[in-house]
């Protein structure tokens, strides 16, 4: 594919702007999607890829959009030419407050994310650049990866002790992911000075900044009472933190918590057999066999439930 300072250009001559979706303009969601795609030698996008998303159905919008969009193809040496090129699709809200630094650095972020697993050295290069601009300027998702990389000397020389205080900079903006990293090493005494209550607390500010690990662990410690008094109401606050985000592993012992309760409602066998199966579709097969051995015996307006419940469970 070309792409080079030899080659100009494709440039749009037509482009289509996306809807808003209503759980989106509900949810009051702003942002860009930034996608990559080839202009063919016609002027037709092609082989587009969503790489910065926003989810809430925006995705889909934008790459629909811009797949109807018409170019000015690319040319090399007079004739056109498949070219790279990249689009950013703006979605914003009138009357609504938007920090477009924060949504730049975010967008930037997970560009150089995707560029770092690609097979292109330079690219991988600038991508680390990238990253390690975003973490000198502050912003926390960037601290955090190279706060690690600087711990196992990942594209940086290893040096522990600056990795651990480039996370508790992440940390300090409550950072989930690098609140549950802090945590997990206080608990384990690896690299900090174990704190068993310091790392518990500090894990429960993880999961409450969004951290699925520390959701996960939390749920797990309440669930088996280990170091902690057990406690299977907030083993289901915190399995359900994680599930609703599409964690399957969570999914599963959600489902599984909920069909071995005491004084179980039919409202939470319902919920149960419906995290199953999303546990199941995302594949765990321990989950869909376990529903569909539930389901054999499960009236149609039980079942009705379950299929009502599933499609409003998960977050988009």
């Amino acid at each position: 594919m070309w792409a080079g300072p030899d080659v100009s250009p494709p440039r749009v001559l037509r482009n289509t702007q996306p809807t808003y979706s209503e759980e989106a303009r509900k949810a009051q969601v702003q942002g860009t999607v930034f996608l990559r795609l080839i202009v063919d030698e016609k002027g037709h996008p092609t082989n587009i890829t969503v790489v910065s998303p926003l989810g809430y159905g925006l995705d889909e919008l934008a790459e629909r959009a811009v797949a109807k969009w018409e170019f000015q193809p690319g040319k090399k040496n007079g004739k056109a030419v498949p070219v790279f090129a990249a689009i950013e699709v703006n979605f914003r809200l009138l009357r609504s407050e938007f920090n477009e630094t924060l949504e730049r650095q975010r967008t930037l972020f997970n560009v150089a994310a995707v560029d770092l697993k690609s097979e292109d050295l330079a690219a991988r290069k600038r991508a680390v650049i990238s990253v390690q601009d975003l973490a000198m300027a502050g912003f926390a998702p960037a601290q955090y990866a190279v706060g690690l990389w600087y711990m196992a000397g990942k594209n940086v020389e290893q040096n522990k002790a600056t990795g651990i205080s480039v996370l508790q900079d992440a940390a300090s903006k409550n950072h989930g992911p690098a609140l549950y990293e802090l945590a997990s090493r206080h608990m384990r005494g690896e690299d900090l000075p174990k704190d068993e209550a310091k790392g518990l607390d500090m894990m429960q500010r993880a999961a409450s900044f969004g951290s699925e690990n520390a959701q996960f662990y939390l749920a797990s410690l309440y669930e088996r009472g280990d170091g902690v008094a057990q406690d299977h109401d907030r083993a289901r606050k915190y399995f359900r933190q994680c599930a609703n985000k599409s964690v399957s592993m969570c999914q599963l012992r959600l489902g599984k918590l909920l069909l071995t309760l005491d004084r179980r409602s039919q409202h939470d066998y319902v919920e149960a057999i419906a995290w199953l199966e999303l546990a199941g579709e995302s594949g765990l097969s321990e989950g869909r066999e376990t529903a569909l051995r539930e389901e054999t015996t499960m009236p149609p307006s039980q079942l009705a439930g379950v299929r009502s419940l599933k499609a409003k469970l998960v977050k988009k």
